[in-house]
């Protein structure tokens, strides 16, 4: 009953934000605040239930502060979470609101999107309908995340975050990679909410939340992977197929001319291992000519780990061609490239 009140407590916290903001120019108007609350009620108490809390630890044993927050998405206690929240974890952890927490294993990776895939022995009964009618523009939304104090009986609370969608069908880069539309959201979601789910005043689920990007010269949005691309996603990871990033393992430099510099290389990583050095000019990947660091990140991002890629370089006034393979990028940019890149900073669970 109490962790009723603090949850209905949080919605009638969102509601008072609401009444007291207005409607963003040129979009339709925004329900009113009676009518949109006993939903949210309705479906933060079903966030409740299906949040997770993640709590990665390091070698040292000290669980990392802020904590973040997860979605059980299976009845068998599968969660979606950040990449962030586990990369160069010894150990995660995993708990519901007020509830024992337990270890959890690393299924599958989605470096793309920065999703991973958590087993956990937490069995789940509750479970997200599709959602029928979807938020369209100017219509409110709220994510709920976890908040990061815990509480006297061990457990955490959860937040709220209110905010307008101001777009369906918004495209962004991630990871160097053109996304399918996204729910566009019009301020930026606070600290810890990344992967929070994001509910309409109907009570549906409308996704999750995945990245923040400049949208004006003065504003930040939040962007929510919609509901279909994340089930998606959920059911690639479910079965343990992970879909990681390739990369060179450099440090580049612009330069003024045609090409980029290469400022350091990473131990053992694919330009390593190549023999590319610190000064070396890359000139052209695969034929096509480099005018600055951008074109080759997008070609890299755009490559699978495994694929080999010519490149042509400068190295002291002297042409050179240069074929290499390339690897997974680590989770972490400042890890090495270990000989098993699968593995790679991230705890098993076992």
């Amino acid at each position: 009953m109490q962790n009723r009140k603090n949850i209905i407590s949080y919605v009638f916290l969102c509601a008072l934000i609401i009444s007291g903001l207005t409607t963003i120019a040129d979009e339709t108007p925004r329900p009113g605040t009676a009518e949109i609350t006993p939903h949210f009620v309705e479906a933060i108490e079903e966030a409740g239930r299906r949040l997770a809390v993640i709590e990665p630890v390091s070698a040292a044993g000290d669980i990392a502060i802020p904590i973040a927050t997860g979605l059980f998405v299976s009845s068998d206690g599968g969660v979606i979470t950040g990449i962030a929240a586990v990369a160069g974890a010894e150990k995660i952890f995993v708990t519901r609101l007020h509830e024992k927490r337990h270890r959890a294993r690393v299924k599958a990776i989605d470096q793309v999107l920065g999703l991973v895939f958590l087993e956990t022995p937490f069995t789940i009964e509750a479970s997200f309908s599709e959602t029928a009618d979807p938020a369209g523009p100017g219509e409110w939304v709220v994510a709920t995340f976890a908040a990061t104090a815990p509480q006297a009986d061990g457990g955490h609370e959860m937040a709220v975050f209110p905010a307008i969608v101001t777009a369906t069908d918004a495209r962004i880069n991630i990871s160097g990679r053109p996304s399918e539309p996204m729910l566009r959201l019009n301020s930026r979601a606070p600290a810890g909410s990344a992967t929070a789910p994001v509910f309409n005043s109907r009570g549906g689920l409308e996704g999750i939340l995945v990245a923040v990007r400049d949208c004006s010269e003065a504003t930040e949005c939040s962007y929510v992977l919609p509901e279909q691309q994340m089930r998606d996603v959920v059911d690639r990871l479910q079965q343990g197929i992970s879909n990681r990033l390739a990369w060179l393992g450099v440090a580049l430099q612009p330069l003024p001319d045609q090409g980029v510099k290469i400022a350091a290389t990473m131990r053992d990583c694919p330009a390593d291992t190549a023999g590319l050095q610190p000064g070396d000019i890359i000139l052209s990947i695969d034929g096509q000519s480099i005018a600055d660091p951008s074109v080759l990140r997008s070609r890299i991002s755009n490559s699978s780990p495994g694929e080999k890629v010519d490149l042509e370089i400068e190295r002291d006034g002297e042409i050179r061609n240069v074929t290499l393979t390339l690897q997974q990028r680590p989770l972490m940019i400042s890890s090495p490239c270990p000989p098993d890149v699968d593995r790679d900073a991230v705890p098993d669970g076992q």
